[in-house]
């Protein structure tokens, strides 16, 4: 298994982690558990992760490159992939919701550092917050975009 299949399956990988996470555990009469924190780590992770094997088989990012904001990743994909993707959620080009500041780009940066913010979240002054539908969407959507351009060759 090379480095690129083993940063797929990683980033598949941790986007099942998420959906794990999400799943509802009875834990009595009257209470249920959800690891809605874990799960937008996972999430955010396995978005970051299937970023960087896109750019990293399109030559447009290196080892070296220690970048964590997906954001960025997100804007060095080719146009192409990035209306591909950007397509996928036409409930936000609506009118309405662009004029109340409910737009794409703004959910992303939103999103970009979710892994940091989420996982030091006890640490943190202020309140924070994270579409984790959102967060799940994405990954669903680079994953696809992943699979279709840069298939794991079957030896």
């Amino acid at each position: 298994m090379d480095n690129h299949e083993k940063l797929l399956r990683n980033a598949y990988h941790f986007c099942l982690a998420g959906d794990r996470c999400m799943e509802m555990r009875k834990l009595g009469e009257n209470e249920v558990e959800i690891l809605s924190i874990q799960a937008i780590v996972n999430y955010s992770l396995s978005f970051e992760l299937h970023l960087k094997y896109i750019l990293l088989r399109e030559n447009r990012f290196e080892k070296k490159d220690k970048i964590h904001y997906t954001e960025e990743l997100f804007k060095r994909l080719n146009e192409e992939h990035q209306v591909e993707i950007i397509d996928k959620f036409p409930q936000l080009k609506i009118k309405e919701l662009n004029e109340l500041g409910i737009e794409f780009w703004k959910m992303l940066k939103n999103e970009s550092d979710a892994f940091v913010k989420w996982r030091y979240q006890h640490e943190a002054i202020e309140n924070i917050h994270s579409n984790i539908g959102f967060l799940k969407d994405l990954v669903k959507w680079t994953n696809y975009i992943a699979v279709k351009y840069y298939p794991i060759k079957k030896s």
